[in-house]
């Protein structure tokens, strides 16, 4: 089996995995509500438009500002699907922040291991 083959395999079974998994997460448990009241048609589509502009408005700044932002947006969905499992904010933040230092050593632009 080629490497190319492995790579399609892993994917698609943590493709398939994903959606099982989060129905496991959310039947045991339940994420805060943010406190933003009623949706109208307006917010409905300045939601839609601000989907289809913002990848193209990743494009305009440097390539670390936008590592940046995609950071700290990842680092913030950590947080809130550790919580409700956690409990303790300390810990939370804690395997946080060491879920994207990983992440963020594994993305590295240095990394040059192509065998």
């Amino acid at each position: 089996m080629s490497n190319l083959a492995i790579s399609a395999l892993i994917v698609l079974i943590l493709a398939g995995l994903t959606p099982l998994l989060g129905l496991v997460y959310f039947r045991r448990y339940s994420m805060k509500r943010p406190p933003l009241g009623v949706f109208n048609s307006r917010d409905v589509l300045f939601t839609f438009v601000m989907i289809i502009i913002v990848p193209f408005l990743y494009l305009a700044p440097p390539l670390w500002f936008s590592a940046l932002l995609f950071g700290f947006s990842g680092l913030s969905l950590l947080y809130f699907v550790f919580e409700p499992v956690m409990g303790n904010r300390r810990f939370v933040w804690l395997i946080s922040l060491g879920l994207a230092a990983i992440q963020a050593s594994a993305a590295s632009p240095g990394d040059t291991r192509n065998s």
